[in-house]
C-alpha cells in the first residue's frame, strides 16, 4: 500500500486526544469536526498518508477498507499519488482498568440492635480499551479538514473485530459533509 507524507503536528494530534477525553466522559463512543467553511463537494479523490498504524496488519487493513467503503458511498475516488485529501489513522488499543464499588457501607439498626459499619466492597475489571482517529487534510492548504475519533471497549471475541470497525467507520462518516 502506498501512502503519502502529511506533516501532524503534537497539536492536532493533541486536540484530538482531547477530544477523545471529552468523549469518554461523556459517554460519546463517536464523535467528529469539521471546518464548516470548507466546501467539500469540491473534493473529488483521496489517498491514504503515514499515520499511526494499528497494533496488527489485519486491522490496518480492515480498517482502511471500511473507511474506503464510506468514502466511496459520499462519491469520493482513492486514487495513487496526489489527490484532493490525504487520509491518515491513529490507531492505539489497551487496556482500561475499572473500579466497581459495590456497597458504601452501612450503620443503624436493626429491629433489636446497633448493626455497626460494613466496609464497602470493591472490584476491578479490566476492559479492552480501542481508539481510533481518522484526520482528513487538504492537499492544497495541508490543513486538517475534518477529524473522527472513536473509543470503544470491545468485550466479544476477536473474530468480531471486523464488524466493530465497520460500525465504527459507518459511525464516524455519518457525519462527513460531502455533496
Amino acid at each position: 500500500m502506498k501512502t503519502a507524507k502529511i506533516a501532524c503536528g503534537r497539536g492536532a494530534l493533541g486536540a484530538a486526544v482531547g477530544a477523545l477525553l471529552v468523549a469518554a466522559s461523556a459517554s460519546a463512543s463517536v464523535g467528529v469536526e469539521y471546518d464548516k467553511q470548507v466546501d467539500f463537494s469540491r473534493y473529488r479523490t483521496y489517498t491514504w498518508a503515514d499515520g499511526t498504524v494499528a497494533p496488527n496488519e489485519r486491522m490496518q487493513t480492515h480498517l482502511q477498507g471500511a473507511i474506503e467503503r464510506e468514502l466511496d458511498a459520499q462519491g469520493l475516488r482513492k486514487v495513487e499519488g496526489t489527490a484532493d485529501l490525504y487520509i491518515l489513522t491513529h490507531t492505539a488499543t489497551g487496556i482500561d482498568t475499572v473500579i466497581d464499588v459495590n456497597e458504601l457501607g452501612y450503620s443503624g439498626y436493626d429491629w433489636r440492635q446497633w448493626m455497626g459499619e460494613y466496609p464497602p466492597t470493591t472490584r476491578r475489571s479490566y476492559l479492552p480499551l480501542g481508539t481510533v482517529i481518522v484526520e482528513i487534510f487538504d492537499k492544497d492548504s495541508k490543513e486538517r479538514v475534518w477529524l473522527g475519533f472513536a473509543v470503544e471497549y470491545f468485550r466479544g471475541k476477536p473474530q468480531k473485530l471486523d464488524q466493530l470497525l465497520d460500525k465504527v467507520a459507518k459511525k464516524m462518516f455519518r457525519y462527513f459533509p460531502a455533496r
